[in-house]
């Protein structure tokens, strides 16, 4: 297989596929327990398939409980009122989707909640990843470039004090369920206005993380403009919000965001694409850049090769038919992107 280094690498994924056959027969609806998903346990286990397996056995044990698939807007909505978390309509420039976290804007107390939006906007993120890549659920070994599977993280502590720090409790699980539940999903991790202290500590610990960790921090520097070039390397600044530096005008909107994510809730990434394209453009826009024109491209080719069921019957679009939606919705060519009643992409 392209992409495993060795035989080994091989070999693990073959005996994960066994060790979970039963489990991979059982939740093949689902589309989670796949390939790709094995992948990403036996690459944060370097390919040790026993702790990998442990690792997998304890996300199952966890998904059978916490349900995550099935968490619904309606339940979380309350936590997403003052924008402090929540996925970007936008990429960084490896076309990874962008999740945007600001302690200071923390608006509840409860445990529960805090939780469980922490995971329904990751499921979010991940969906969204569907988007950018026609290949996303591919298996990867550990010379793949795993761009696909990743998110990119970017952390505002403008105005952040102690009095908006979680408790201990939810710090803790938070850092569970990133590190356990979901390996190899990070990318990069953009912090800004990150309090001295969190610095002091990263630079005391650092020399003993390892170089793939490492390479995934930024610390973003307080001077505004050398801070505007560091995150340019990452994400470009067309796509990133003013309030960070960047130079999109945005500002979130409980209700524009309600309109985006609830057409992504319960579906599996293949099942995402027709939900995504079908979105209108005032609520997800698309910008002439370089990166954004190739990731249409690939959108619109996954798009073309997916069955869509209507009806009960199923539709494949041919090569040279443009899907079309009505009055505002995106209209999708390959290579081509424009929509209707002259909004302007």
């Amino acid at each position: 297989m392209a992409g495993f280094a060795n035989a080994h690498e091989v070999a693990a994924l073959n005996e994960m596929r066994e060790i979970f056959s039963a489990e991979i027969s059982s939740m093949q609806s689902s589309g989670w327990l796949t390939d790709a998903c094995i992948c990403r346990y036996l690459r944060a286990r370097k390919w040790n398939v026993k702790q990998a397996e442990k690792m997998l056995r304890a996300s199952l044990e966890w998904r059978l409980d916490f349900k995550p698939e099935q968490i619904k807007w309606s339940d979380v909505q309350e936590e997403a009122l003052t924008g402090k978390m929540y996925v970007s309509e936008r990429f960084d420039r490896q076309g990874r989707p962008i999740v945007y976290m600001k302690p200071a804007k923390e608006n509840t107390k409860s445990h529960e909640g805090q939780i469980k939006y922490l995971v329904y906007t990751l499921e979010t993120a991940l969906r969204m990843s569907a988007k950018s890549f026609a290949d996303v659920d591919q298996p990867r070994g550990s010379c793949d470039d795993v761009a696909p599977e990743q998110l990119c993280i970017v952390i505002d502590y403008a105005n952040w004090s102690l009095s908006k720090a979680p408790p201990m409790k939810t710090s803790a699980e938070t850092v569970t369920i990133l590190q356990n539940h979901y390996p190899e999903r990070l990318g990069k991790a953009i912090l800004i206005n990150a309090p001295t202290m969190f610095s002091v500590f990263w630079a005391m610990v650092s020399p003993f993380v390892d170089n793939d960790t490492k390479s995934k921090m930024l610390f973003a520097s307080s001077s505004r403009k050398r801070r505007k070039q560091e995150l340019s390397e990452h994400i470009d600044l067309c796509h990133l919000e003013h309030e960070v530096g960047g130079d999109w005008q945005y500002d979130f909107s409980h209700q524009a965001y309600e309109q985006m994510v609830i057409p992504l809730e319960g579906s599996t990434v293949a099942a995402a694409v027709p939900q995504l394209v079908s979105m209108k453009l005032d609520k997800l826009r698309f910008h002439a850049t370089p990166l954004n024109r190739f990731t249409v491209f690939k959108f619109v080719i996954h798009y073309k090769h997916h069955h869509a069921t209507q009806d009960g019957v199923e539709h494949t679009p041919s090569n040279d038919q443009a899907s079309k939606w009505d009055s505002h919705h995106v209209v999708l060519t390959t290579g081509n992107l424009r929509s209707n009643e002259g909004v302007s992409p």
